[in-house]
């Protein structure tokens, strides 16, 4: 006949380590209520769809850069005072503030061979967009004139 042995341990845990874990469990429980509040905001004030569709534009605008002869000098005319836009590996994020936005629009491009963008440019009065050969340069300029 076969003989199992069961054994229960039970780990007591000191008070410090219980106090300790519910500190951890409240932190990480306020931010995720703060990156659900902050969501929900975003999309209240339609912020996102906004950032969106900033995205998409100047993906187009890379792409359409990409694809014209010589060398372009655009300054883009929608107002994104205070975003902040970076491209690298064939994506443009647009994020409010800084690039910790919990809710940064992305959108890819089609990057030309032999090229890559890696630029980030943060509180932005207007984008200007320049490509020189072929390379694309991004800065921020106070005046678009």
């Amino acid at each position: 006949m076969l003989k199992l042995k069961v054994s229960i341990k039970m780990q007591f845990y000191k008070k410090s380590q219980i106090v300790l874990k519910y500190i951890f469990v409240a932190i990480l429980m306020v931010l995720i209520f703060y990156s659900f509040a902050e969501g929900g905001k975003s999309r209240g004030e339609k912020i996102d769809q906004f950032k969106l569709g900033i995205a998409k534009d100047i993906a187009l605008l890379v792409n359409t850069l990409y694809s014209t002869n010589g060398d372009v000098k655009y300054i883009y005319q929608n107002n994104i005072k205070g975003y902040g836009v970076q491209i690298s590996d064939g994506t443009v994020a647009v994020f409010k503030g800084d690039i910790r936005d919990p809710t940064i629009a992305k959108y890819k491009f089609v990057e030309m061979e032999g090229s890559s963008i890696n630029v980030q440019v943060n509180n932005i009065d207007y984008l200007q967009i320049e490509k020189i050969g072929t390379a694309i340069k991004l800065s921020s300029v106070s005046n678009p004139s």
